[in-house]
């Protein structure tokens, strides 16, 4: 498993009921995928990097950190 920086960047997400919500987007500095998650905290932060083990288009099971 290695160990991969990520970017986080804040941004407006738009929730199912067409309001404007706070969240972040992680990105992965290894490849470049990203995924958008709803909130700003640190366990925003958590949930991104987990989505980002899950989804990670190369199939790679890498531990993701803020850098």
């Amino acid at each position: 498993m290695a160990e991969v920086a990520i970017e986080v960047g804040h941004t407006t997400l738009v929730a199912g009921n067409g309001r404007d919500v706070e969240g972040i987007v992680v990105t992965c500095t290894k490849c470049g995928h990203s995924v958008a998650v709803y909130g700003t905290s640190d366990e925003a932060v958590q949930q991104g990097t987990a989505t980002l083990a899950e989804q990670c288009p190369r199939g790679e099971k890498n531990l993701y950190r803020e850098a």
